[in-house]
């Protein structure tokens, strides 16, 4: 077990440990690079196992101290960032990657880098099919504890449908075990593995997880169609999505797809992905096609190459914003489908009265049968009120087109606001199943701040 003091500034101020300033939230890093606030001394605490983690947690119930768990440092909104003298829980040793592959999952520590799991697993020709674009940094404890998603959402679900099973250390610092090969449901609602997932560490630490693996697609089809508005783009959407599920799918909008890739009108690109048969592929693709076709898109030099090549290309972008003297930031955004064109439109119409917003472009992605998530990118002048113009604008807009305030992100700080007034029916059992798993509090970050405490759970033994 190690426990010392770092300096949670500048990235640079932390040598080799943190490549962010504990995570990487946007609007930190540019208050600190500002001097808008100084930078701070945390505590921090790396157990070298599961039972080191347990022994924290009973610590910080006995001497009434909050922890904030952390993973890959991959958050893009403070769930993390250094508050109320809270101990950060770093999970970076518990890292194991265990392939199980005749029971169909892999096996793997919090702390374990995505893209290590995936290298395992496509050596052997599996993968977990999620692909963040922090894939790179993300660890598998926060993917499940921000509910995350990847690009390939519509062929294989979000992080809730590979989660098998969740291993985690609870308030009192009891090791806990939901869900498993044998009893993938749990007994009900909160109480199997997806208890975990979201709670951004707040109901427990997780420590260990079984993700669902399928077979690496060997074979893929891909093809982008141009339209001239974003509704006809969408409608084929829906489409593919209720009909043939592509393995890729999003919606470009035409700023996005002028600055990104050099295309004009509103693109649409579909991938079809298999580990067999190229026919099957080739056959989906056609219907695609036809689909889109039948809306009025035209085939367009594909952009799926380009796609593959930028996608996780987020440090170039903070490079080239700052060298301008800018900033940017994403926000990632939840509708159905009736309301995604009429927030698409609402959110450019909010950021145009905005002062202070230099840019924005937009993407509608990570598709389901009911809907999906408009991604914003904003970019502003280089102040922190700037920045918070945008996104108050941008939530604005959320609010008046009957949308959610977030998809993949997860919580953190910066959508707290938003969060307590949007869920309140879902707050009041997070904060019921709180009490019950952290009666003292110990367990901070996202939502629990919400519950009342410092640490979320509603203080006293009794909770």
């Amino acid at each position: 077990m190690e426990v010392f003091e770092a300096e949670a500034g500048a990235p640079e101020a932390l040598g080799a440990w943190w490549r962010y300033p504990l995570d990487a939230w946007p609007l930190l890093a540019l208050a600190l690079r500002l001097g808008a606030v100084a930078p701070r001394r945390v505590v921090v605490a790396r157990p070298g196992g599961v039972g080191g983690v347990a022994a924290v947690v009973r610590a910080a119930a006995r001497h009434g101290v909050c922890l904030l768990p952390r993973g890959g440092g991959s958050g893009v909104l403070g769930g993390v960032a250094p508050r109320d003298c809270c101990v950060v829980l770093d999970l970076s040793r518990l890292d194991w990657v265990e392939p199980r592959l005749r029971e169909g999952h892999v096996y793997a520590g919090a702390g374990a880098p995505l893209w290590r799991v995936e290298e395992r697993l496509r050596s052997s020709g599996y993968t977990t099919g999620l692909e963040p674009q922090r894939f790179l940094l993300a660890s598998v404890g926060g993917l499940v504890s921000t509910l995350g998603a990847g690009a390939l959402q519509p062929g294989y679900g979000n992080v809730e449908d590979a989660l098998l099973f969740v291993e985690l250390v609870d308030g009192r610092g009891r090791l806990l075990r939901l869900g498993g090969p044998e009893r993938p449901r749990g007994l009900g609602p909160g109480c199997g593995p997806l208890a975990a997932a979201g709670a951004e560490g707040g109901l427990g630490v997780v420590t260990g997880v079984g993700l669902r693996v399928r077979r690496l697609p060997r074979h893929v089809a891909s093809a982008t169609y141009a339209f001239r508005g974003l509704g006809d783009a969408l409608e084929a959407a829906r489409r593919l999505v209720q009909w043939n599920q592509p393995g890729l799918l999003r919606v470009i909008d035409d700023r996005e797809a002028g600055l990104l890739y050099g295309r004009e009108g509103v693109l649409l690109l579909a991938a079809y992905m298999d580990d067999e048969d190229p026919g099957v592929v080739e056959a989906l693709l056609a219907k695609a096609g036809r689909v889109a076709r039948s809306l009025g898109g035209r085939e367009v030099d594909d952009v799926y190459g380009e796609w593959l090549r930028k996608r996780y290309d987020y440090e170039s972008l903070v490079a080239m914003t700052e060298s301008m003297g800018l900033w940017f930031d994403t926000i990632d955004l939840q509708a159905p489908w009736s309301r995604l064109p009429v927030l698409h439109a609402r959110v450019y119409e909010r950021l145009a009265e905005t002062r202070g917003v230099a840019a924005a472009f937009s993407h509608v992605s990570h598709f389901n049968t009911a809907g999906g998530s408009l991604y914003v990118t904003i970019v502003v002048e280089r102040r922190v009120e700037a920045l918070a113009a945008a996104w108050r604008a941008v939530m604005g807009a959320a609010a008046e087109a009957g949308a959610s305030a977030t998809h993949h992100h997860g919580v953190g700080l910066q959508k707290l606001p938003w969060i307590a007034g949007e869920r309140r029916d879902e707050l009041l059992l997070y904060c019921g199943l709180k009490r019950v798993l952290d009666p003292h509090g110990v367990l901070g970050g996202g939502p629990a701040v919400l519950c009342g405490s410092r640490g979320g759970g509603g203080g006293g033994g009794e909770g």
